[in-house]
């Protein structure tokens, strides 16, 4: 299981600093995989029929946070970086609100 967030900093930032407070995510919903790629590709908008289409949300940008049991992922430029466990911690404990759970279309 995997739950997304998004960073509300803008995606055109050069970088995300250290000091980044984890009240600047939001939660945007859960996926039954652990699988970065498909979560990536399901998060962005391809032909029509994925995910920020069903939720009205934009697609995954540089900065959004995947946490995959208890361990984070920063979407990077290319691939995925490792997120800081303060960020993750902070992101999880004060997520306020109910997250979607959504399954997965694609195979």
């Amino acid at each position: 299981m995997a739950t997304i967030f998004y960073s509300k900093r803008s995606p055109f930032e050069p970088k995300l600093y250290p000091g980044v407070l984890y009240t600047s995510y939001d939660p945007i919903c859960e996926l039954p995989t652990d699988d970065l790629e498909v979560i990536f590709r399901e998060m962005n908008v391809v032909d029509g029929r994925e995910i920020p289409i069903t939720l009205r949300v934009r697609s995954m940008s540089v900065g959004d946070l995947v946490v995959v049991n208890g361990k984070g992922y920063l979407c990077a430029g290319s691939g995925w970086e490792p997120a800081p466990e303060t960020l993750v911690g902070g992101v999880l404990s004060d997520a306020g609100k109910p997250i979607p759970r959504l399954d997965l279309r694609c195979q």
